[in-house]
């Protein structure tokens, strides 16, 4: 692949993982902690997912809390910097599947809202 940066062209390569189905694998030996999902992108059936991996530094919901859409349930610490994470949907969060302190991959659940 080429690519342009400040009007020089540098010829590029990509690594892209393995997948199988469509899921990135990883090649660790050791099974996942945590139920991951194929993206990491918030889903729309309330799924709150980590875009990314890093530490959670914070949780501002619990069971029982209701949440509104764009309502920040959590801070994930990623390279030094504070990404607040928020509900995709209203609704009342079911489970809660991380804590502070937790560390957590691309695609890990965070909570569920229904």
């Amino acid at each position: 692949m080429d690519a342009e940066v400040d009007g020089r062209r540098y010829r590029v390569r990509l690594w892209l993982p393995e997948t199988t189905g469509g899921v990135a694998t990883a090649r660790t030996g050791t099974p996942a902690r945590r139920e991951r999902r194929s993206d990491a992108a918030p889903a729309p059936d309330g799924t709150i997912v980590a875009p990314m991996q890093g530490t959670i530094a914070q949780v501002l919901a619990a069971v029982g809390d209701g949440v509104a859409p764009g309502q920040t349930v959590c801070v994930l610490e990623a390279m030094k910097m504070e990404n607040s994470i928020t509900s995709p949907v209203a609704g009342i969060v079911t489970e809660l599947r991380v804590s502070t302190g937790d560390a957590v991959g691309p695609g890990d659940v965070i909570m569920v809202v229904r």
